[in-house]
């Protein structure tokens, strides 16, 4: 019996819900997370490469393993439940893993390489489980849906999923989290998933071992789709992840620094990533028709994407004018502000992640795998991305940003996108595009690399989320930003920190992220009083741990109290490197014997090490922003 047109809009609409929990999912899992591990770069990245592992893991294990089953949406019901109990157990999961943590910290203390690979474990088993189930939803339901030519059809339920994980992305950030809090928004989301689950088993009792056309889902499997041929296409869309989600760090470190490093920000530009992939995924259902030339669609598509970027990253310094006009427009209005930054974030990032969004059904109907391969195919298409993706986030973060900056790791990118392009199409040459046509696009790629054009330091580190009403004030931001000089700005994994000094050179003061975090200006005296305070008050201070370097001002101070030891924990690595600007100020505190600096994150030093202190100063000031919250 041939599925209806309604019930099979209600398996689209529950297929969009269970995209919409699992990116509830990953928000909630990385707060949940960030307090154990902490909330470094690398602690978020194990996270982040764990969580799209298991969906890479189940999408290849899940795709091949539902070509041979017959009752599909009974085995979509089975993950729903598996999903929702997994992570229903996930705080209790992590209150144990939490005290193995502590414990191996503590009896490994000078191997950090060591303690880091446990936590891969750990993010492992907590993480794994139901993300290997939410992976094989997206094989099964192409499976599902599958025709002889698949390719459509894939692409519309790519953008449904992706629309509904875009739902849960803003929906978790903006609303869930904010008003009932962590477990609840998790117990929400089972819920979600246990719901999605009735639907499904009850639609599998209705309709039994049949397809969405109404097929028996038996027959003989299509040629396997590992075979040789298919190999050029499978490391492109690897590598097309790769660049995406490259792409996407650097776009979070970029607009960072106009949106602050809060966690409505941290949302605002995941949904908007995700409607881009959405409507590239929409795109290609809409393009798809027979005798289409899919590779020549997909050359188009990757070039394009390369050179999207290419035109425009020069270019997002000037973003600081378009937030600030934003600020200005809304009249501060929270809700307001938050619809126009939203509308610029997609300005900057919807070009590129449309066109990635659309690659990805694009690989799937050049690889063909057949109907009743279609779990196979689609399985192997999103290992090979989500894994490229994993290596894209982590090459991007932690060696491109700190080697060559934002701006060079962006054309960088481009170009090897642009080779991918060439090499692609060469492969291919017979079929796709006029000889002339591929090494023009390279050329015109070079071209866009070499212009001279540069940001300008002052308006990509204006701090314009925090600073618009002052710059309004003052007569705008040039206006404003004239007075002063940059000397340094330094590029990290963890953050992007200027230091400034006034133009008469009486005072500087440096920013992490745009924002000021410390000075020889006007909070001094807030610096000062911070660290001699608690000292004073205190009868017999001897072990004192200092929150945040900072210039070093604070930590200078309490060097003057009779201690036995103060220990200095700094986050940011970009931080103790500014440092050296202040040494006249600070005295070159560091140096004094009886300091010790560790470059961790400070909640994670207090919760796994044993040691008591008498005295503990927190420096950041902020406690709005996604990490400084956390204390």
């Amino acid at each position: 019996m041939e599925i209806s047109r309604s019930d099979k809009r209600l398996v689209y609409l529950v297929f969009s819900l269970s995209g919409a929990c699992a990116l509830v999912y990953e928000i909630l899992w990385t707060k949940y997370l960030s307090l154990t591990f902490g909330n470094t770069i690398f602690a978020v990245s194990l996270v982040a490469a764990t969580f799209m592992g298991g969906l890479a893991l189940g999408s290849f294990l899940l795709g091949r393993y539902v070509d041979r089953r017959a009752n599909l949406l009974k085995i979509y019901a089975l993950l729903e439940v598996a999903l929702g109990l997994t992570a229903l157990s996930f705080p209790y999961a992590l209150k144990v893993v939490e005290h193995l943590y502590i414990f191996w910290v503590n009896q490994l203390p000078n191997l950090p390489w060591l303690v880091g690979s446990i936590n891969i474990i750990f993010c492992g088993i907590l993480i794994l489980p139901p993300t290997v189930c939410m992976g094989g939803t997206f094989p099964l339901m192409c499976r599902f849906f599958a025709r002889s030519k698949s390719g459509g059809q894939i692409g519309r339920l790519y953008a449904l999923n992706t629309l509904g994980a875009t739902v849960g992305a803003f929906a978790a950030g903006y609303i869930l989290l904010p008003s009932i809090g962590l477990s609840r928004t998790g117990y929400l989301a089972v819920t979600g998933n246990l719901l999605v689950a009735v639907v499904a088993f009850l639609l599998a009792k209705r309709y039994g071992a049949v397809d969405a056309e109404g097929v028996n889902n038996t027959g003989t499997p299509a040629e396997p789709a590992t075979r040789l041929r298919f190999r050029p296409i499978l490391i492109a869309i690897g590598l097309v992840g790769f660049f995406s989600l490259a792409y996407e760090i650097l776009w979070t470190r970029v607009l960072l620094l106009f949106l602050g490093n809060t966690s409505y920000a941290f949302s605002m530009m995941l949904s908007a990533y995700l409607v881009g992939i959405a409507l590239g995924g929409a795109l290609f259902a809409r393009l798809v028709h027979p005798g289409m030339n899919e590779k020549k669609i997909f050359l188009i598509l990757a070039g394009l994407m390369s050179l999207a970027i290419l035109a425009s990253a020069p270019f997002y310094d000037q973003l600081a004018y378009l937030f600030q006009n934003a600020h200005e427009a809304s009249g501060e209005r929270w809700w307001h502000l938050s619809m126009l930054s939203f509308l610029i974030v997609f300005f900057v990032i919807g070009l590129p992640t449309v066109l990635s969004g659309a690659l990805l059904p694009a690989a799937v109907s050049i690889l063909d795998p057949g109907k009743n391969r279609t779990g196979e195919g689609v399985g192997l298409v999103v290992l090979h991305n989500t894994l490229g993706a994993v290596l894209g986030s982590l090459v991007a973060g932690f060696l491109m940003v700190p080697w060559v900056g934002l701006l060079n790791s962006f054309r960088l990118l481009a170009i090897l996108n642009l080779v991918l392009v060439l090499v692609l199409a060469f492969h291919y040459r017979q079929k796709v595009f006029p000889s002339r046509v591929l090494p023009a696009l390279f050329g015109i790629g070079l071209l866009l690399v070499f212009i001279p054009i540069n940001w300008n330091d002052h308006l990509i580190n204006s701090g314009v989320y925090c600073y618009a009403p002052k710059y309004s004030s003052m007569g705008g931001i040039d206006k404003v930003l004239e007075r002063e000089r940059i000397l340094d700005v330094i590029e990290g994994a963890e953050s992007t920190v200027a230091v400034h000094e006034s133009l008469d050179e009486t005072f500087r003061f440096f920013t992490v992220n745009g924002k000021t975090d410390g000075g020889t200006g006007t909070d001094m005296a807030t610096q000062v009083l911070i660290g001699h305070l608690p000292l004073l008050l205190h009868p017999d201070p001897q072990d004192v741990l200092v929150i945040g370097l900072g210039t070093g001002i604070t930590l200078n101070g309490m060097t003057d109290h009779p201690t036995e030891s103060i220990t200095c924990v700094e986050i940011s690595p970009e931080v103790v490197e500014a440092e050296s600007y202040f040494r006249q100020a600070n005295g070159e505190a560091l140096q004094d014997p009886k300091v010790n600096l560790v470059v961790k994150d400070g909640r994670n030093l207090l919760l796994t090490n044993p040691q008591q202190y008498d005295v503990i100063v927190s420096e950041p000031s902020n406690p709005w922003q996604t990490g400084n919250s956390n204390l």
